[in-house]
């Protein structure tokens, strides 16, 4: 069982189920769908899968009841979230964001070293910071000159914050892949749950994978 509109135990999920996606050129490349009912069983929402990650309802058993539903919903936020990106939806990358989100891009760059004989020293990371419209102006360049964009998530990890036990932060492993742009970095987001009916995303930070320059993948490097 999952939520329904927020509310706890109301409404059901069927993940992983099996899709075969045709391309334009005929290729078939293969995918994960999560089916979303409510609790007269008709279908409301229908998303990729963000990852496989199982939750054991066994270890959130009476009192730890909300948490389990927390981590659900944390899972169907990610679901919408990768499909939005695949869909190049806007609007709804928009709606996640609360309005003074914070963006973080750590850009890997070549730099060159001063000796004949040693032309680069490697490469280095430059940490870049955005406000939400700043964001979603990016976004929407992206979407505009590319005919896909295809965002896989692997390797969830979702953290309760130690102090404030509304919010919770989500480490995954982010492979994007376009006819103009592929990556593949960490992605860490801070996720709000203070009005159950309308979580937010408030940070979103993303580096490279690799060997750390800064660690963005936890609560410490952020003020909340």
């Amino acid at each position: 069982m999952t939520s329904e509109f927020s509310t706890f135990g109301k409404g059901y999920q069927v993940r992983n189920v099996p899709l075969s996606l045709k391309g334009k050129d005929g290729t078939i490349g293969k995918e994960m769908g999560v089916i979303t009912l409510n609790s007269f069983g008709q279908i409301v929402a229908f998303n990729f899968t963000a990852a496989e990650y199982k939750i054991d309802p066994e270890n959130f058993k009476d009192k730890n009841i909300i948490e389990y539903n927390r981590r659900m919903r944390i899972l169907e936020v990610l679901d919408q979230f990768k499909t939005a990106y695949n869909r190049k939806d806007i609007h709804t990358i928009d709606d996640f964001f609360s309005d003074f989100a914070l963006n973080i891009v750590g850009q890997e760059v070549k730099r060159e070293a001063n000796s004949d004989f040693d032309r680069f020293t490697g490469d280095t990371v430059i940490y870049k910071t955005q406000d939400k419209q700043q964001y979603l102006e990016l976004i929407k360049k992206m979407f505009s000159r590319n005919e896909f964009i295809e965002v896989k998530f692997n390797d969830i990890n979702i953290s309760k914050h130690k102090g404030y036990p509304d919010i919770y932060g989500v480490n995954l492993v982010q492979t994007l892949n376009s006819p103009s742009y592929q990556d593949v970095g960490n992605l860490f987001l801070i996720i709000d749950f203070r009005d159950e009916k309308k979580i937010k995303i408030h940070v979103r930070a993303w580096q490279p994978l690799g060997p750390e320059k800064l660690d963005l993948s936890g609560f410490t490097f952020f003020k909340l």
